[in-house]
Order: C-alpha cells, then sequence, then structure tokens
C-alpha cells in the first residue's frame, strides 16, 4: 500500500522586526506532519525556522501568504533534509 504525507500547519511566527524594510516576515513555521498507510496512520509535530540565508525578498505580506504557500516551503525543506540524509 502507498504511504501518504499530509500536514497540518500550527503557527506562523513573524520576525519582531523589520527584515530588508518589511515588516510580518515569517521566520518560523510549527506544523504536524501526517503519514498515512491504509488505516494506519502517524503523526509528528515538526518546526521549520528560516535562517537569515533562507529570506530573500520580495516578501509575501504575511496577509497574502496561502496554506499552499506555506505547504510548498515545508515540502521544499523536507526534500532537502531527505537529499542531505542521503548523502
Amino acid at each position: 500500500m502507498t504511504s501518504t504525507l499530509s500536514w497540518t500547519i500550527r503557527t506562523l511566527t513573524k520576525s519582531n522586526t523589520p527584515i530588508d524594510n518589511t515588516d510580518n516576515v515569517v521566520i518560523r513555521v510549527d506544523y504536524d506532519r501526517v503519514c498515512t498507510d491504509g488505516e494506519a496512520s502517524a503523526k509528528d509535530t515538526r518546526s521549520l525556522e528560516f535562517v537569515s540565508d533562507d529570506l530573500s525578498a520580495p516578501f509575501k505580506n504575511l496577509a497574502d501568504i496561502t496554506k499552499a504557500d506555506v505547504i510548498e516551503w515545508i515540502e521544499t525543506y523536507e526534500a532537502a533534509q531527505l537529499v542531505d540524509e542521503n548523502n
């Protein structure tokens, strides 16, 4: 049976200070990763913190960030982690 991954976004944390003259820049995402395989599932809570090298303008206003945007960040991060683990 094929396993599927899904994510539940718990919180977005924004910087307390402007970054690149922009307020409300997301610097951390807390989320649950759920793996489902048939009727069985497992969930773990994870965090993705952006360091200054990860942050590049132009930034999207916090009010304009969609769930799809955040899921894309998570998928990109987790794919990079998987590559790092396999090297």
